[in-house]
């Protein structure tokens, strides 16, 4: 799950890394007592998040990309 975010979320600017495993846990269960902890990257984290939503899901983008589909499935289908 924590590499399903950060594909969509870039995370790289708070340092954190990923780990495997049981300590996969660990370093969950720190990260998330820092988030709770710290107020301020609770912030920057909402900012970036919202920043990120905003810039790939807008009603512009999301018309473009339908638009896509709705080519690729025409091109697909159409007859030469």
């Amino acid at each position: 799950m924590v590499m399903a975010v950060s594909s969509w979320l870039d995370l790289s600017n708070l340092h954190w890394k990923v780990v495997f495993g049981w300590s996969c846990f660990v370093w969950l269960s720190q990260k998330l007592q820092q988030l709770v902890q710290d107020m301020e990257l609770r912030k920057r984290l909402g900012r970036a998040a919202k920043q990120k939503v905003e810039s790939q899901f807008s009603p512009d983008r999301e018309t473009e990309i339908w638009l896509d589909i709705y080519h690729r499935v025409l091109d697909k289908h159409s007859v030469n």
